[in-house]
């Protein structure tokens, strides 16, 4: 197939631009089994590009794709109301992003693997926030909380909690 057309094989439809028989170009496909949709660039039958990924759940990724995962820079607005914007690799959250919670909480920072890591602020509702490293999504090392009244906590943290004696200035 060259040219604009459509292709279904019972569990994909994909309605695009076509250069001998790959996908290439714009087009859009859709995943019959689960309702995903994705409308994207396409090179040599791979997303490459600026692209949007649609999950029946809600959830929307509208970014960079590199050999048909996400890859560079991009967002995820999740239908619970929350949103990653940063950068992506191999389809997981990985270097520098932001989590913008539905609550109007945030954290912003190091990501690995889908998960907090490295250094890191986290913002709470309350006007407090943590500062200070984490490691596999939980704050590890040392670390810093910020209360609204001027006052700050620090201390060493193991898998999310305090460890030891802390120091309250």
């Amino acid at each position: 197939m060259h040219g604009r057309g459509s292709y279904t094989d019972g569990q994909i439809r994909y309605d695009g631009e076509f250069v001998e028989n790959l996908k290439e170009g714009r087009g859009v496909l859709r995943r019959l089994s689960t309702g995903e949709r994705l409308e994207a660039t396409w090179v040599a039958d791979q997303v490459h590009g600026l692209g949007t990924l649609t999950s029946p759940s809600g959830d929307k990724y509208v970014g960079a794709f590199v050999g048909g995962k996400k890859h560079g820079i991009g967002e995820l607005h999740y239908a619970n109301g929350d949103m990653f914007r940063g950068q992506w690799t191999d389809d997981r959250a990985e270097g520098q992003g932001v989590l913008l919670y539905a609550n109007n909480s945030r954290y912003e920072g190091s990501w690995r693997d889908n998960q907090r890591h490295g250094m890191g602020t986290f913002h709470l509702t309350d006007g407090s926030k943590y500062e200070g490293l984490w490691l596999h999504g939980r704050k590890e090392g040392k670390g810093a909380l910020l209360l609204p009244s001027g006052a700050t906590f620090s201390s060493m943290w193991t898998q999310g909690g305090i460890s030891g004696q802390g120091l309250l200035e």
